[in-house]
């Protein structure tokens, strides 16, 4: 779980919104690295904040991340 929250820590660092459409912007950034950054080790990684990422943002979702990382 605590790398798979460093992936999304990393990948809204470095997300800059391109071709979203949602307008995003530093808040938006701040707000998402914050919502992670409160989540605790044995969250349900398909609820939120996880599923905000996948679907909001593009993010590989826990699954795939696990097979990347495996």
């Amino acid at each position: 779980m605590d790398a798979y929250k460093a992936y999304l820590t990393a990948y809204m660092e470095a997300y800059d919104g391109e071709g979203d459409g949602n307008g995003f912007d530093e808040g938006a950034r701040a707000m998402a690295i914050g919502e992670l950054s409160s989540v605790g080790f044995g969250a349900d990684v398909n609820a939120f904040p996880f599923e905000m990422f996948v679907t909001q943002f593009g993010a590989m979702d826990y699954a795939a991340f696990a097979a990347s990382n495996g």
